[in-house]
């Protein structure tokens, strides 16, 4: 019942105190409220608990969730803030059906500067979509990747995507 009060103040209490508590079926209340709810700061407050709670439920509801561009950037920001621990959780959204999220995925993993996530995210430079690729190629160019320099040069060469071979021959040049 607080979580639909009138007064924004109360349904942000209630999802603190609700990521504070977790248990079964939280993360789904905090993504419907996180999703629906008009009032930014309460979404925005949502999308904090279910960064608190860090369950695989509430990571995946984080992932599906930067499928609304309305609250994208507060998702991303909030599994980037995620941690080692939950490296992997994050890599499984690089499966998702949509582009979007995977190339939200990719920009949360780069955000974090871990070297597993740096491996996760240059996944991104198989997958079908070349905005995908695009945004692992700038992701990687952003890092301190020099592991990925062979991968990146195969891209350059033989991407089908000339805007994609662009972007990596530039992120090339870059580390020079």
């Amino acid at each position: 019942a607080a979580l639909r009060a009138r007064e924004p103040e109360r349904r942000i209490d209630a999802l603190r105190a609700l990521g504070a508590r977790g248990g079964d079926g939280v993360a789904d209340a905090l993504q419907w409220v996180a999703a629906s709810d008009s009032d930014a700061q309460v979404a925005q407050a949502a999308i904090d608990a279910l960064a608190h709670i860090q369950t695989p439920d509430a990571v995946n509801a984080l992932i599906s969730l930067t499928a609304d561009r309305t609250r994208r950037e507060w998702c991303i920001a909030a599994l980037a803030r995620l941690g080692a621990a939950r490296i992997e959780w994050l890599g499984k959204g690089l499966a998702h059906p949509q582009a979007s999220v995977r190339v939200a995925v990719i920009d949360a993993l780069a955000r974090m500067k871990h070297a597993r996530a740096t491996e996760l995210l240059a996944r991104g430079l198989d997958d079908a979509d070349a905005a995908v690729r695009l945004a692992t190629v700038n992701a990687l160019a952003h890092l301190d990747a020099r592991l990925w320099e062979r991968r990146l040069s195969a891209v350059a060469r033989n991407d089908a995507d000339p805007i994609i071979r662009r972007a990596a021959q530039q992120a090339l040049r870059g580390k020079a």
